[in-house]
This record gives C-alpha cells, structure tokens and sequence, in this order.
C-alpha cells in the first residue's frame, strides 16, 4: 500500500507540474485548434462532437485526484512548516499544533476563542489609545496655558515698561520745557 502511495505520489508531482506548464496550455490549446479545424472534413457530425467532450470529461476527471493530492500535500508540508514556528515561539499556544486534525466543532470553538481575544486586544488597545489621547491633551493644555500666563507676564511687563517709558519721556519733556520756558522768560 505504502509502496502504491509512494507511486501515485510521484506521478502526482510530475502530473501537476507538467499540467501546470506553459508548454500544457499550448499543446491543449492547439489540440482545440486541430479538432475545430477538423470539423468540415468530419461534416460536424455527433462523432466529431463525441471526441472532444469525453477526452475532455476523462481528463478533467483525472485532474481531479492529481490536484487532490497536490494540494493534500501541500497542505501537510504547509501545516509541518507553521507547527515547527508555533513550536519555535515561547509564548504560542501549542493546543494549535494539531489544529488541522479538529473535528469542524471543535475548530468553531477554536476560533470563537481566538475572536474573542482579538476584540480584547482592540479594546485594550483602543484603551490604550485613548488614554494617550487624554494624557498628551492634559499636556498640551497645561502646556499652551502656561504659555498664556508666560505671555500674559511678559506682555503685563512690556505694557508697564512702556508706559513707564512713556510717563518717564513726559516727565523730562516737561521738565525740560520747563526750563526752557524759565530760561525764555
């Protein structure tokens, strides 16, 4: 039986490959050619017809377990690869290794599980976000109203030099007016 496995496989992979290939596609491709070419000296008759849909039923039948089993093994070597990176991770869940031999009950739960623990992770995450929000807004407000009362100061102080500068030209104007005008008279 292992042996018969072995074979099918084998055949599976160069039948899959060679189907696969730019020169398969070309070969069916002129084949359709050659057949509709071959219609009038055939005078389209059920014969004719017959050909072509039963090479192509057997065909497509036969494709059906080559893909089949392509895609079993690609799926095990897949599975091999992903239970190697969960094995490789500290903090994975290994109850994922074996996922793929679930029943369909089971594998439901298993993602119901995981549902559930991506929306506490977007919550604690939008938590999280929010509460950065809060923290540099409380920031920024404490900020900008402490750039007000800096700016507030600092122009409090201007207008009070100015117009100590200014009460303080006026005095001299007038002091020195005054002279003048004692000095006039």
């Amino acid at each position: 039986m292992q042996a018969m496995r072995d074979r099918f496989g084998r055949f599976s992979r160069i039948a899959s490959d060679t189907a696969g290939s730019p020169a398969a596609f070309a070969a069916a491709f002129a084949l359709i050619i050659v057949w509709a070419a071959s219609g009038p000296a055939f005078n389209f008759t059920d014969t004719w017809q017959l050909i072509i849909n039963t090479s192509t039923t057997i065909l497509t039948f036969l494709m059906v377990f080559i893909i089949q089993n392509s895609q079993n093994r690609d799926s095990r070597a897949l599975h091999a690869k992903l239970d190697e990176l969960i094995k490789q991770q500290k903090a994975a869940d290994n109850a994922l290794l074996g996922a793929e031999d679930l029943s369909d009950v089971e594998l439901a739960a298993l993602k119901e599980r995981y549902e559930r623990l991506a929306d506490q992770a977007a919550r604690a995450k939008n938590k999280k976000a929010a509460s950065s929000r809060a923290t540099t807004s409380k920031t920024a407000g404490a900020a900008k109203a402490s750039t007000t009362r800096a700016s507030t100061t600092k122009s409090g102080t201007a207008t009070r030099t100015s117009a100590a500068k200014r009460t303080a030209g006026a005095t001299t104007r007038t002091r020195g007016s005054g002279s003048r005008s004692r000095a006039g008279s």
